[in-house]
């Protein structure tokens, strides 16, 4: 699975309610298919997520907003460590980043902290450069993303007056 952050949001919201996996089995999921979503190991469907979220007395849009909030959070974690150990020169500690990056499904940071102590294969440069063109909104993510990157950038293909070819950044 590349994220659990469906499953994480989840049994962080069913926590901190205080209910019990047990208390899904009424609505038909039972508590292994409750503990196999918590932890990545399966996918809820739509419908049965829906009824789940009716006994946590969360509607769809709250956790919604739960999981983005939280993966914007994580990814500008994990930006301000790739950071932090440019700084410091801890390649070993990029490369820690890189691997757990590549194995949560997260990677543009595994790219970008790769991306600080070697010189990346034409394919990653062109992940980033995509990424980037498709940002509508900049906010610091993506100011960050652009920084951390700036280096490895095809400079014939990416301008900066091209990447803000929109007016609107948020801070």
């Amino acid at each position: 699975m590349e994220s659990n952050i469906y499953g994480e949001t989840f049994r962080d919201l069913r926590i901190q309610k205080g209910i019990k996996r047990e208390s899904f089995e009424k609505i038909g999921i039972s508590k292994a298919a409750i503990t196999r979503f918590e932890n990545g190991q399966s996918m809820m469907g739509f419908d049965r997520v829906r009824l789940a979220l009716d006994i946590l007395g969360i509607s769809l849009e709250e956790y919604e907003h739960f999981f983005n909030d939280c993966t914007k959070k994580n990814r500008e974690t994990k930006l301000v460590e790739i950071e932090k150990y440019r700084i410091q020169g801890s390649r070993l500690e990029l490369k820690k980043l890189e691997e757990e990056a590549k194995e949560s499904g997260e990677r543009l940071i595994g790219i970008l902290a790769k991306s600080i102590y070697e010189c990346l294969p034409e394919e990653e440069v062109e992940y980033i450069t995509s990424y980037l063109y498709e940002v509508k909104n900049w906010g610091y993510t993506e100011l960050y993303v652009l920084y951390l990157s700036l280096e490895q950038l095809n400079y014939k293909d990416m301008t900066l007056s091209q990447v803000f070819r929109v007016t609107n950044v948020e801070f």
